[in-house]
């Protein structure tokens, strides 16, 4: 098994057609905050980096963006005087400086008191829960309070937060309440009032510990609820009138049917233009919302889409059980990940490039606003940027540079810088080019739906001409093809949660997703095709698709040796292995593939003799494979080399 994926905070794509796509982890690894001078070209305002070159004795450096050569005030300091011989320039860097800018591809430094950067509020931290009579029956709005409560506990005890920061709980069924400071709740009915952020929250620190502690009278209050309407927009305007800077995290357990924001199911993709507007007003707010779909039923997510656009993180878990333990862990543990992480606020973030490259697209959720700019009201670590740009034919090296200008949980202000190098017209890895196409294919497919594959078909003819490994290429767009983004029998909810995915997620995952890792246990060095070949029926095999990790025993398995109590098919904790040798291993291979995930993906245990649905799921990750009338890899491989 290769670590490549994991360690890397970078990939770049083949020149195709004269359009690079670069994926970047910008927040992969957190980085420690300088406090050091800040040095910008001052023909391009790009920063200084690793790959700048430094004119000695140190009192001059070239901007790899632009060729401008810069002076600075106070010399750049020598280890030793060697000079630089046929290293690279970033080498060379590394062994003879120490400052941290010409070391690191990576850094992050205080922004200076002068640099132009919006003064942002307090965080405020806005749960917007569902208590409708479904959101009760699966349960929903208890499960969600105990998982918010531990949540917060935690976020206090580890400072994890500026000491001014805001916590406020608004609820949803047919109408909008919100949860005062006296603890009573408020029923709006009539048209949105102006709201102020003192009237309903509490200091996350000095008040919240006494609200968790009243969460029953909750509880109690809404359990009178019989209605079954939903009507999750009129709580989100309403929380979005009291803030400027925040997030919202939205829970929600059925399709919203009042109001404004009422949904109709529908076989497309496209968004609904009340949750259009709804986001335009969050993202002119500064506001993030992250949505929780914890559901028994469609929802229509993809109508609901533009709500997260701001930088928002989506979760989804289906069959949902609040009173299920499986559930309930997974839930509690998104949600704590999510609070206790190292969210930037109000970030703005600029991408340069080598003169004559430019950018042409951002994926993902950010805001564009012009002149190569984009607005992230929250950016999450979890999340990657990635876009294209048009370099056009050069064969030199080629620096992409981005910086976000940012406010940190704390409140304090920073800048952090990315610089990547691609090398003119080199491939590098067929991986990272196939996952550049799906992404625009992605895309596409949210536009009109039935684009997507053509697209993808066209990509593929267009990187057989370069020098791209055929065969690799092949069972990169093989499985692309088969995935469920692109597979209109499949529940929209489905298809626009994998393209939010797609869009967004790390390398790692990223890669888990394109084309899962399938091991044998009982050889767990070498990957295996994803093939019903490569599977034998006394063997047992764990796959990582990114955000689901598969443990499948064949028929002929027995699992005795393996569990220490009777088990089942189905969505698991892995809580029960035995205590000896195989059970331990297998515990430890389980470590080994969600070590450092920023979001821990669902356990399935899958039992080949029981013939369940679980069986099916899994078999439609065998990408190698003809399925639903697509060619297997090999096919595609043979039609497009003639």
């Amino acid at each position: 098994m290769s670590d490549a994926n994991k360690e890397r905070n970078s990939c770049v794509s083949a020149n195709v057609g004269g359009t690079i796509h670069v994926v970047a982890d910008f927040d992969r690894n957190e980085s420690q905050i300088q406090a050091i001078p800040l040095h910008r070209c001052t023909n391009c305002q790009g920063y200084l980096n690793c790959f700048c070159e430094v004119v000695s004795p140190g009192l001059k450096w070239q901007c790899v963006l632009c060729k401008r050569v810069n002076v600075v005030t106070d010399p750049f300091v020598y280890r030793d005087n060697a000079y630089r011989q046929a290293e690279a320039v970033e080498d060379y860097n590394r062994r003879t400086f120490e400052f941290v800018p010409l070391v690191d591809d990576v850094y992050e430094i205080e922004a200076p008191e002068n640099f132009s950067i919006k003064t942002t509020e307090p965080p405020a931290l806005v749960f917007v829960v569902d208590c409708s009579l479904e959101a009760r029956r699966c349960g929903l709005l208890e499960s969600v309070l105990d998982s918010v409560k531990e949540s917060l506990e935690h976020a206090i005890s580890t400072n994890c937060y500026d000491a001014r920061s805001r916590v406020a709980f608004f609820f949803y069924a047919e109408h909008a309440y919100v949860l005062n400071r006296n603890g009573s709740i408020t029923c709006v009915t009539g048209p949105m009032p102006i709201m102020l952020k003192e009237e309903m929250s509490f200091n996350l620190y000095e008040e919240t510990k006494a609200v968790l502690a009243g969460m029953e009278g909750v509880l109690g209050h809404f359990g009178r609820i019989e209605s079954g309407h939903t009507n999750l927009l009129a709580a989100v305007q309403l929380a979005a009138t009291a803030f400027r800077s925040g997030t919202i995290y939205a829970f929600i357990s059925s399709m919203p049917n009042s109001g404004i924001g009422a949904l109709k199911q529908k076989s497309t993709l496209l968004p609904h233009e009340e949750y259009a507007k709804t986001g335009r007003i969050l993202n002119s707010r500064n506001i993030s919302l992250s949505l929780y779909m914890c559901t028994r039923m469609p929802l229509e997510y993809a109508q609901m889409r533009p709500l997260v656009v701001g930088g928002g993180q989506v979760y989804h878990y289906a069959n949902y059980d609040g009173t299920d333990p499986v559930y309930v862990e997974k839930l509690h543990s998104d949600l704590r990940n999510q609070i206790c992480s190292k969210t930037a606020y109000n970030a703005l973030l600029r991408i340069r490039c080598s003169d004559g490259a430019g950018v042409r697209h951002v994926f993902g959720n950010c805001i564009e606003r012009g002149n190569n700019l984009f607005g992230y009201p929250n950016y999450s670590p979890s999340h990657s940027i990635c876009f294209n740009v048009d370099v056009g034919t050069r064969s030199e090296p080629v620096y992409f540079q981005m910086a976000m200008i940012r406010v940190n949980q704390l409140g304090i202000k920073t800048i952090k810088v990315q610089t990547i190098r691609a090398n003119g017209s080199e491939g590098g890895d067929p991986l990272y080019s196939a996952m550049g196409c799906f992404q625009n294919a992605v895309e596409k497919e949210l536009v009109k739906q039935g684009t997507g594959r053509v697209f993808l078909d066209q990509s593929l003819k267009t990187l057989f001409s370069t020098g791209l490994d055929k065969t690799a290429l092949s069972t990169y767009f093989s499985a692309y093809s088969k995935n469920l983004v692109l597979d209109q029998s499949i529940s929209s909810d489905f298809r626009a949660y994998y393209a939010y995915l797609f869009t967004n997620s790390s390398i790692e995952v990223l890669a888990a997703m394109s084309y899962p890792t399938l091991i044998n246990v009982a050889d767990a060095e070498v990957a295996l095709p994803l093939s019903q070949a490569s599977l034998v029926s006394d063997g047992l095999y764990l796959m990582d698709s990114g955000v689901n990790l598969y443990l499948y025993a064949g028929e002929g398995y027995d699992t005795r040796g393996l569990f220490s109590e009777e088990v089942t098919s189905g969505v698991t904790l892995f809580d029960c292995f035995s205590d000896n040798e195989l059970g331990r291993y297998v515990g430890e291979l389980i470590s080994y593939f969600t070590e450092r995930r920023a979001i821990k993906p669902r356990y399935i245990l899958v039992l080949e003799n029981e013939k369940s649905s679980y069986g099916e799921i899994f078999r439609k990750h065998l990408y190698d494979d003809p399925m639903r009338g697509l060619p297997s890899a090999m096919e595609y491989y043979n039609r497009n080399i003639n």
